[in-house]
């Protein structure tokens, strides 16, 4: 639920997009706080820059926005000449998110990135591994979607996957580069309905797996700003079981950044998100999973059993086998005895159900209900 905190977290974000200074009388220490949990305090020093009575509140917001701005302006160079080693080598970029979400902004240094997405086809795995890590970039972080390569100060996400929610959903992107177009040699863009089709399908994804935050919403409203053919994103939209998420979300953004009141799903879907932070919470998605089931069988269960996809970021031969998984439960099982941290990982997965209360479980049921996610399973 929006408290009086949030509500005028909300103005000072919403005077920062439009460029108007922050007047209200919200505590300018807690509201920078709530920017940073967000990934908002471009917009949060904007709006303050002119108006702040606090010097240090404005030397912080300062200094913060200051370091994205150059980080923005550094990663994109590294990045730019990194992806066009690999397209010179052969490799199909199609660049995601970055310049394409900055652009839809009334100004670039509004919003910041903490890293580079493109996907590439899977095929190329090992020679986007051997470019990447001949050009000083170490392999931190694989999933069944995508990996992460870190040069600091770059943070690459190369995703080799488009796939979301559901089998459905996923083979939409199968051809994703004919969706695109070549703007330089092996590298591909989005046009910008399809652009935007992608941030939606993504921040499904986020949604239904713990939430997301102002900065999300924020992105949203500047897209349906934007010149784009809401006609054609509405029927591909149809396509994949999103166009109630799209409306209810369409909803939330247009209500804080806007003058639209809230509709019942409105309603619902801000009241699972307004507690989150930028990137969702743990309880969010245990709460998501005890909606299905209120004993929360399907919570543990998802702990203890992981599905192919997950189990296949540790062991990759499930990609091929998956008929395996059986086996590699009870690998993972007799691993996970000698893991020094064992004790501190059950108890996050006790401490995450159990703050899971029948509140949560209600307030998710109806936001799963409001997104559509409940028709489509």
């Amino acid at each position: 639920m929006k408290n009086e905190l949030f509500t005028e977290f909300l103005r000072a974000v919403s005077s920062g997009l439009k460029g108007e200074a922050y007047t209200g009388g919200g505590d300018l220490r807690k509201l920078y706080v709530l920017s940073k949990k967000h990934g908002v305090e471009n917009l949060f020093y904007l709006a303050i820059k002119n108006s702040c009575a606090d010097a240090e509140v404005l030397k912080v917001a300062k200094k913060a926005y200051d370091a994205n701005v150059n980080l923005s302006l550094v990663q994109k160079a590294y990045a730019d000449e990194t992806l066009s080693h690999l397209a010179g080598d052969g490799v199909k970029i199609l660049l995601l998110k970055g310049d394409a979400v900055k652009n839809v902004y009334p100004r670039q240094d509004m919003r910041y990135s903490s890293d580079v997405d493109f996907y590439y086809e899977k095929k190329q795995n090992k020679k986007v591994k051997k470019t990447l890590t001949e050009a000083g970039f170490k392999l931190t972080h694989k999933n069944y979607q995508h990996a992460c390569y870190e040069k600091y100060p770059v943070t690459l996400e190369a995703h080799y996957s488009l796939s979301f929610l559901d089998k459905k959903s996923g083979k939409y992107y199968d051809n994703a580069f004919l969706k695109a177009t070549e703007i330089k040699k092996n590298i591909y863009r989005f046009n910008l309905s399809d652009e935007y089709i992608y941030f939606l399908t993504h921040a499904a994804k986020h949604f239904k797996y713990g939430g997301f935050g102002v900065k999300t919403v924020a992105d949203n409203y500047c897209f349906l700003n934007a010149d784009i053919d809401f006609n054609y994103v509405e029927k591909e939209l149809d396509r994949l079981n999103l166009l109630k998420f799209y409306a209810a979300f369409k909803n939330v953004a247009e209500n804080w950044f806007g003058k639209t009141p809230l509709s019942d799903d409105g309603a619902a879907f801000e009241e699972y998100i307004a507690v989150g932070a930028n990137y969702g919470t743990s309880k969010n998605y245990a709460a998501m999973n005890f909606a299905d089931d209120s004993s929360g069988k399907k919570y543990f269960l998802s702990k203890i059993f992981p599905s192919a996809k997950i189990m296949s970021q540790k062991y990759a031969v499930l990609e091929k086998a998956p008929a395996l998984l059986p086996v590699f439960w009870v690998v993972r099982a007799v691993g996970f005895l000698f893991r020094k941290d064992k004790k501190t990982a059950v108890k996050g997965v006790v401490k995450t159900s159990g703050a899971v209360d029948e509140e949560s479980v209600k307030t998710a049921r109806d936001a799963k209900r409001a997104a559509g996610f409940d028709e489509n399973e």
